[in-house]
């Protein structure tokens, strides 16, 4: 098996072959790509949402050439691939929803509002629930799937930048009027069971099977699960994203835009900015 990851950002989607653990990041192929937001890797072919005509293009996983190109809601920020081949999921922050949407007849199968500019989303590990960080609603949101019907509501102290799964309960990452960032650990009800105070505009969350990353502006915090032990890392601008590997974490940076993969070797420094994904080829 080969890992791989891909990054887009800077109007430029570019894949990178990740080499041994510590990985190395070995850049295989790039093309330009107008507006490029969100991207994923789904049924053999890298799916990547443009902000260019509210477009979703298919690109070959390998070559990163145009296979379709399909219409798409507004602002998309997220995409995440259903189990069923021909489904994704779509989060759009400027139409306030997320939606099932069919690759085989390019339309919505499903539509349902959310959140108020919803940050992000994730699947849980069976894939029969969504999550998503409301935004300004201070909320975060769990839809079942692909019906999309909405089955929780879990308040915030203030706007969600992030939500995610940890195992049977789910973390948070708010925003409060102080600009400062505090993250929650929910139990199975919603009730917030610890929290911590992060004094940064957060960006968002990445979670793993030991732990959750915080990411915000000037850096990132990974906090253990059932341990107060945390590791925290420097880096420039705000943090959105993040994809955790074997032996080190790729961190997204819009705003420089640029990516960053940190490992015990060092940094080292990738294209794209806005989102990444890492996949398993033969």
């Amino acid at each position: 098996m080969e890992r791989w990851a891909a990054v887009c950002g800077g109007d430029e989607v570019c894949t990178y072959r990740l080499c041994g653990v510590p990985p190395v990041a070995l850049e295989d192929a790039r093309t330009q790509l107008q507006g490029a937001r969100a991207i994923c890797y789904h049924a053999g072919t890298i799916l990547c949402a443009s902000g260019w005509g509210d477009t979703l293009w298919r690109l070959d996983a390998r070559t990163l050439a145009p296979v379709h190109v399909l219409p798409l809601g507004p602002g998309a920020c997220r995409i995440i691939g259903a189990p069923h081949a021909e489904l994704i999921y779509v989060l759009c922050e400027d139409a306030d929803s997320v939606m099932t949407f069919s690759l085989t007849s390019a339309q919505p199968v499903m539509l349902a509002r959310t959140g108020v500019q919803p940050r992000d989303m994730t699947l849980d590990a069976r894939g029969h629930r969504l999550l998503i960080a409301g935004g300004a609603a201070c909320e975060a949101q769990i839809f079942s799937v692909p019906s999309l019907r909405l089955t929780a509501r879990v308040e915030t102290p203030g706007l969600c930048a992030g939500a995610v799964w940890t195992g049977t309960a789910l973390c948070t990452f708010s925003m409060t009027e102080q600009a400062a960032g505090v993250l929650c650990l929910h139990d199975a009800q919603g009730f917030i069971r610890s929290r911590r105070e992060i004094p940064a505009l957060p960006g968002g969350l990445c979670a793993d099977a030991r732990g959750v990353w915080a990411l915000y502006w000037g850096g990132a915090t990974y906090v253990q699960a059932g341990e107060n032990r945390q590791t925290t890392l420097r880096l420039d601008g705000l943090n959105e994203r993040a994809a955790i590997l074997p032996g080190g974490t790729i961190f997204c940076q819009p705003s420089t835009p640029r990516c960053v993969l940190v490992t015990s070797r060092g940094v080292q420094t990738l294209r794209g900015g806005s989102d990444v994904c890492v996949y398993e080829t033969n």
